[in-house]
């Protein structure tokens, strides 16, 4: 094991950075989780730590960390692409989303939170200049709308984007991992779900974790798959 005493996350990063450029990707992952255990992330140290697992051979964990650093650059073409790439690969499952929540959740949280901060700096200022200007009614409405708008959006977006908000997401981290009908290891298999499927995780009990894949739910062992959650989230 590497020992991080001392050492910035920065420094970190770049030791990681420097394994993985060397193609070791194994010290990279440890490097890499070394700033995770630390308690620091971002949606680099994600994509970085992504990439090294899908070189060391570990789609599952390589599309966990992507889909992490998706909740925190959702934009970003290179990780559109990556994440594509070992999707299509391994055939994983993807949770359905509606067309409303697909374009809040393209975009950040601080992004959206920036939009709501310049809703109540600008719109008082805006006002402001009405009342100045001693313009006509209809420019009253007409800030007032565009603005409510802009207000509303911020906020329902930063509340869908927000890292609490998230859904309860899971990764299979094995290929064609069974679930069962029951929380039992003896239970009879109700379906299998590919290395890297994302799925909604409903409950735990004896070990085992229920999970939903689109309309069928199922029991999956608890070390089977692993929380899309962030780091100190």
């Amino acid at each position: 094991m590497l020992s991080s005493l001392a050492i910035e996350p920065d420094r970190l990063f770049f030791k990681g950075q420097e394994a993985y450029d060397a193609g070791d990707y194994i010290e990279a992952v440890e490097w890499y989780e070394q700033i995770l255990e630390d308690g620091s992330y971002s949606a680099e140290l994600y994509y970085n730590l992504g990439n090294a697992y899908y070189q060391q051979g570990d789609p599952g964990r390589a599309i966990l960390n992507y889909r992490r650093a998706e909740r925190l650059m959702p934009a970003d073409a290179d990780l559109k692409n990556n994440l594509r790439f070992v999707r299509e690969q391994t055939g994983a499952e993807m949770p359905a989303t509606n067309p409303v929540m697909k374009v809040l959740q393209a975009v950040s949280h601080s992004k959206w939170m920036w939009l709501v901060f310049a809703c109540f700096i600008l719109l008082p200022l805006l006002f402001l200049l009405l009342l100045f200007f001693s313009v006509s009614k209809a420019w009253w409405i007409r800030v007032a709308v565009v603005g409510g708008i802009l207000l509303v959006l911020g906020l329902a977006g930063g509340h869908v984007t927000a890292p609490q908000n998230a859904p309860a997401e899971v990764v299979i981290l094995n290929d064609n991992q069974a679930a069962t009908f029951e929380p039992l290891a003896a239970s009879k298999v109700h379906f299998t779900l590919p290395v890297g499927s994302v799925v909604i995780a409903e409950e735990s009990l004896n070990g085992m974790t229920k999970v939903r894949s689109g309309k069928v739910g199922g029991w999956i062992p608890d070390n089977a798959c692993e929380a899309v959650s962030l780091s100190g989230s």
